[in-house]
């Protein structure tokens, strides 16, 4: 994977769940992952709600886009 350039006015986060960087706007609050996945301030505090995302709903949104509407934890 290519090196990471970091910009000014983004958090990097390096996700070891989805195996990626991810920057984060400071700004906007959207959230931009190396495989070109992004996700809205709003899909990011659902996400934080529910304990943060998970590889499978990361690999559904990158390759059929969309929104994420809300996240339940089933035990």
């Amino acid at each position: 994977m290519a090196e990471l350039v970091q910009k000014p006015g983004f958090i990097y986060i390096d996700s070891r769940e989805l195996n990626t960087v991810v920057a984060v706007s400071k700004e906007t609050g959207w959230a931009y992952c190396q495989d070109g996945t992004k996700y809205s301030p709003a899909e990011v505090e659902i996400l934080k709600r529910s304990g943060g995302v998970n590889m499978a709903v990361h690999l559904l949104k990158r390759e059929f886009g969309g929104t994420l509407l809300a996240a339940e934890l089933k035990r």
